[in-house]
């Protein structure tokens, strides 16, 4: 599922590129890139399994697991949300 979803983000990096709305795109990929760091560390995955999914965002990476984990599902989300809408901000900050 994690291999379609990244599928999906390059297509859509593509398509974006060719529109022309570079900061747009790369902002949208890195929260899309967020969303799945902080899933699997809301899933308990060993932080050093992450970083080598995602070698180039270590940074990002060890943000995501200075945050606290949540037990139910719907502070996970919570918590999932709220990262990735976090590294679109400071994206479009930059």
């Amino acid at each position: 599922m994690k291999g379609f979803i990244f599928f999906l983000l390059f297509t859509y990096i593509n398509v974006a590129h060719a529109d022309g709305d570079l900061k747009e795109s790369k902002c949208n990929f890195f929260g899309l890139q967020a969303e799945m760091i902080m899933e699997y560390r809301q899933d308990g995955v060993n932080m050093g399994d992450v970083i080598e999914k995602f070698p180039s965002d270590k940074e990002l990476v060890v943000s995501a697991y200075e945050l606290p984990r949540f037990n139910t599902e719907e502070n996970k989300r919570k918590s999932i949300q709220d990262f990735t809408n976090e590294t679109i901000l400071k994206c479009y900050k930059e």
